[in-house]
């Protein structure tokens, strides 16, 4: 039986830039992954701001901040990587 691929899951609430920097360096990985951002219910829409410089993540958005008042895990997250990774360019 294999393993899964691991699953990275990032969690975002008003830090686009320490988010970009994250994923800039998670691109350079060797091997495939599954990233996952979660947008908490930022200011910025994280999603729009970067899926199109980082098209190998999965971007999903709470409405409010459902990682701090314990309504979404990081399980529940990663559980969005349905199908194979993309391999991280590197």
């Amino acid at each position: 039986m294999s393993r899964p691929p691991p699953a990275i899951v990032l969690v975002d609430y008003n830090g686009l830039d320490d988010t970009r920097q994250c994923l800039a360096s998670l691109a350079g990985l060797a091997g495939a992954a599954c990233v996952v951002v979660v947008d908490n219910a930022s200011r910025v829409d994280v999603a729009a701001a970067l899926s199109g410089t980082f098209p190998w993540a999965t971007f999903l958005r709470a409405p409010r901040q459902e990682f701090s008042d314990g309504r979404m895990s990081t399980g529940q997250a990663a559980g969005e990587c349905r199908a194979p990774p993309a391999p991280l360019p590197g």
